[in-house]
């Protein structure tokens, strides 16, 4: 998962998740807020290798209740198509890395 965060065009309201499927033209985002059907958002995509931000513009097209107060929200993007393989990979080779710096010597 790569950490994200979404706002509405102009508004100071993040809200914070996590992605949980990336596609070339969407991205399904959990977070602890629901937000509205229809809702025009920023969302920042923040890698785990570099804290590089990939930043896209995009719609709600869909949302579901996800556990207890938490949502899946799907974000149909409006922009340039993502590229999802690499940040993918970018972002399991982070987590690999984390993992091997913590574990003993």
């Amino acid at each position: 998962m790569i950490p994200s965060s979404c706002n509405e065009p102009g508004s100071a309201d993040t809200v914070g998740g996590q992605t949980h499927d990336i596609s070339r033209s969407g991205v399904c985002l959990i977070a602890d807020k629901e937000i509205p059907l229809g809702t025009q958002m920023e969302i920042l995509l923040v890698m785990l290798d570099t804290n590089e931000i990939v930043q896209k513009k995009g719609i709600i097209i869909w949302s579901t209740s996800y556990g207890d107060n938490m949502y899946r929200m799907g974000i149909k993007l409006q922009e340039s198509k993502l590229k999802p393989v690499p940040l993918v990979l970018r972002t399991i080779m982070a987590l690999a890395q984390a993992q091997r710096k913590k574990e003993p010597v």
